[in-house]
């Protein structure tokens, strides 16, 4: 196999899961309004928290994995040579990866049938993240973690602002009420 792109095809699912959870959500809608009536379930806007955290989670989680297999890939010989330029555009995917999950935070009782799998909502993220990363890499030429620096830095306040936003949203569950 050749190692051109092997990068970025281990890299992007860190991009592709939250397009699959759009989806997930919308198609689910029946089983939200059943597991609402259970005893227990997280009421009104606490709804909203539990989802965001649960995504984050989730997406963090995937974006940590994907991360350690290129470690690994990369220390066993597979990914090293000639694909630097992949390197850099899936290590760019990775450090932006923070920014993924805090785009999700939404209101989710307002949600329009996706188009497929897709929303534009969804599309607009993954190429900004994408074009990010690839502008990176094309024309600044400045270390990888330069991007983390900064993604960290939007993302902290992001979060806080969206994190306020949510609790004052109507409950998320089932999705597209309004």
């Amino acid at each position: 196999m050749s190692e051109e792109g092997l990068w970025l095809l281990v890299a992007f699912p860190t991009l592709i899961s939250p397009l699959v959870f759009t989806s997930a959500m919308w198609q689910t809608r029946r089983e939200q309004a059943v597991l609402l009536l259970l005893p227990g379930a997280p009421r009104r806007a606490s709804i909203n928290g539990w989802l965001s955290m649960r995504f984050a989670m989730q997406h963090l989680g995937n974006a940590l994995v994907v991360g350690v297999t290129l470690l690994v890939l990369e220390a066993l010989g597979v990914l090293s040579g000639r694909s630097a330029t992949d390197r850099e555009i899936a290590l760019c995917v990775l450090v932006l990866s923070p920014l993924v999950p805090i785009a999700y935070w939404r209101d989710w009782l307002r949600m329009q049938a996706p188009w497929g799998h897709l929303t534009l909502r969804d599309g607009v993220i993954v190429c900004a993240i994408v074009g990010l990363a690839l502008t990176r890499v094309a024309w600044e030429r400045a270390p990888w973690w330069v991007l983390g620096a900064l993604s960290a830095t939007l993302s902290i306040p992001l979060a806080l602002w969206r994190w306020r936003a949510i609790g004052r949203e109507p409950a998320a569950w089932p999705v597209g009420r309004s």
